[in-house]
């Protein structure tokens, strides 16, 4: 593995602690909306991970996966435009749920408020990107959270 987590992970479960490792399934933990076939496109070419069957995570139901792994779907930051790709559906609906997280986690802040006015792809981004690319992201207000919280212990 490399030098992060997936790497210290690998170093731990294979030579640290070999055997003891769980496998789990890729779509639910660590889903990356990847093809899980040696050729494009849905349900052609062999099965990467050697089965018959492998499990598409691309036509994974959101509220069945855990935890995202934003590399194809790109971070939500980035204000991901793409809507015509084999990935693109599920990318889109891990984005707006991220921002329902985001909005959420500002709502009990106190730092929600009209300044996210941003149009595009409201349906998905809520208004927190003014437009594609990660120059459209409107930034978590963390000076804002600070001041708000001054002496408070959080």
């Amino acid at each position: 593995g490399g030098m992060t987590i997936q790497g210290l992970l690998a170093y731990y479960y294979r030579i640290l602690h070999p055997g003891t490792g769980l496998d789990v399934n890729r779509c639910v933990y660590n889903c990356m909306a990847d093809n899980p076939r040696d050729v494009g496109g849905f349900g052609k070419g062999e099965c990467r991970d050697g089965t018959e069957n492998c499990d598409d995570c691309r036509l994974k139901e959101v509220e069945a996966i855990k935890n995202v792994h934003f590399t194809i779907c790109q971070k939500p930051w980035t204000c991901f435009g793409g809507t015509n790709c084999p990935y693109c559906p599920l990318c889109r609906k891990l984005h707006a749920r991220w921002f329902d997280i985001r909005r959420d986690m500002e709502r009990g802040w106190g730092t929600y408020d009209k300044r996210y006015t941003g149009s595009f792809d409201k349906e998905h981004y809520h208004g927190f990107c003014r437009r594609s690319g990660a120059g459209g992201y409107s930034a978590i207000p963390l000076e804002k959270f600070a001041a708000a919280h001054k002496g408070g212990g959080q």
